[in-house]
């Protein structure tokens, strides 16, 4: 009888699944997007096991300082332009308009490759006093002078990439922002055996320039070259470029506080903490990320149906896709978060004896990430849908009451104080987002809300 009512419900979860074009879509796609972004996270993963045993826990927390810095740089250059291009490149994809699409990663290339050579020169001049100054730490300016003119790069192909995303090429998209550099990084580490952070960053500019340059290679292959249709916007139903810099300026702002919420804490250890600790909140951050790959990966499928499902005013169907995918991100997710929580300590040695201390942050944060997972893709949902302005909002609102969290904790507890402050962070955001899906779109993520 058990059995019975075992298979019936399974064929009913199946049935509920495949019976619906957009679902099979949801599921083909997410399982292709979800074994790339495996690889993505173990070339991650690896990197960092290899930048730790290199380095050495101290030399190691001056990089990963260094790294989260030009990861909020890499956004700031981007002036919002990600996710404008991906909203409609998706859009433009499924009408075959390469032209526009064509024009559109142009705008947004020439803004960011402009803004991201001025702020590298300005930080670089600088570099002394915000190592000095900031993060109290003299020994930083070279590794963070190397690491600055990274930006350039970093900033213009993550714009490919979500024109790649946009145009459905899934594959290539997450290669070029989780899998080129970590992969050239962990060859240089090899053959060059570096043992300090400023040689380490030196290797890492050059890994990022040498994906650059396979980026656009990638792009040419890919995208038509010819396609016979003209690049000219129809007044009425295309964005003007003013259109187009007010929506970036709305994803900039969001995009922007995002990267404070991740990384601030990062900020402040470095400020108030040792380079140790600063390590060990960085291994513990970037490995409890291995719980939300699954969403990233959901993501990369979704975004560009999100965008078109709403345009077509699909809202059933919209509805369905957005539950569906977000119980397959809880059923991949669950397993991670469950191993990391009870089996810490293994996770944290594999990056060298000076990490394990770090396990109660491995532990919070993994719980973090969890609730980002299992609220599922409202964030791209709603920018999607064109609410932007209401996750710019919630962003700033919590983006403010995390600085606050963050100082406070930091203050009092150190590293493992910003570990929650994070937690924290993230969770308000996201539980925030799910009540906003549910004003503007009319339905929650998922139904057990």
């Amino acid at each position: 009888m058990v059995i019975r009512i075992i298979k019936l419900k399974t064929n009913q979860i199946k049935q509920r699944i495949i019976g619906n074009e957009h679902n099979k879509e949801l599921l083909i796609g997410s399982s292709i997007a979800f074994f790339i972004r495996i690889c993505a996270t173990l070339a991650v993963f690896l990197m960092n096991i290899f930048v730790a045993r290199y380095l050495g826990v101290y030399e190691s927390g001056k990089f990963f300082l260094a790294l989260a810095i030009i990861t909020i740089l890499g956004v700031v250059v981007r002036i919002g332009g990600d996710n404008v291009i991906l909203r409609y490149v998706g859009i433009y994809a499924v009408e075959k308009q390469w032209g526009k699409i064509k024009k559109i990663l142009r705008f947004f290339n020439i803004r960011t490759a402009l803004t991201a050579i001025l702020i590298t020169i300005l930080l670089v001049i600088f570099r002394d006093f915000i190592s000095e100054k900031i993060f109290n730490n003299v020994t930083l300016n070279v590794t963070l002078g190397w690491m600055l003119f990274s930006v350039p790069f970093l900033g213009l192909y993550t714009l490919y990439a979500m024109g790649m995303q946009g145009v459905g090429r899934v594959l290539m998209s997450v290669a070029v922002q989780n899998i080129f550099v970590p992969v050239f990084l962990i060859l240089f580490i090899v053959v060059f055996s570096p043992h300090t952070a400023a040689s380490l960053s030196r290797l890492y500019l050059i890994s990022s320039g040498l994906t650059f340059l396979l980026t656009v290679i990638c792009w040419r292959f890919f995208m038509p070259q010819k396609s016979g249709i003209t690049v000219k916007f129809d007044v009425e139903k295309d964005p003007s470029k003013k259109q187009l810099i007010k929506s970036a300026g709305s994803n900039w702002a969001i995009l922007v506080m995002q990267q404070a919420l991740l990384w601030g804490g990062q900020f402040l250890s470095g400020m108030y903490g040792d380079p140790k600790q600063i390590a060990q909140l960085a291994i513990a951050q970037r490995t409890s990320m291995l719980i939300s790959f699954i969403l990233v990966a959901v993501n990369l499928v979704s975004a560009p149906r999100f965008a078109s499902l709403y345009k077509q005013r699909k809202m059933n169907e919209l509805k369905k896709y957005t539950q569906n995918s977000t119980m397959l991100m809880i059923f991949f997710a669950l397993p991670i978060v469950l191993f990391i929580l009870v089996f810490p300590g293994v996770i944290m040695s594999l990056f060298g004896k000076g990490f394990i201390e770090g396990i109660w942050m491995l532990r919070i944060l993994a719980i973090g990430q969890f609730v980002n997972v299992i609220t599922g893709s409202v964030n791209y949902l709603l920018t999607m849908s064109g609410f932007e302005k209401d996750v710019r909002n919630i962003t700033f609102v919590v983006g403010i009451l995390s600085v606050m969290i963050t100082f406070f904790f930091v203050r009092l507890y150190g590293a493992l104080g910003a570990s929650i402050a994070i937690a924290i962070s993230v969770s308000a955001q996201n539980l925030s987002l799910v009540w906003m899906v549910k004003k503007r779109i009319g339905f929650t993520t998922m139904k057990i809300w």
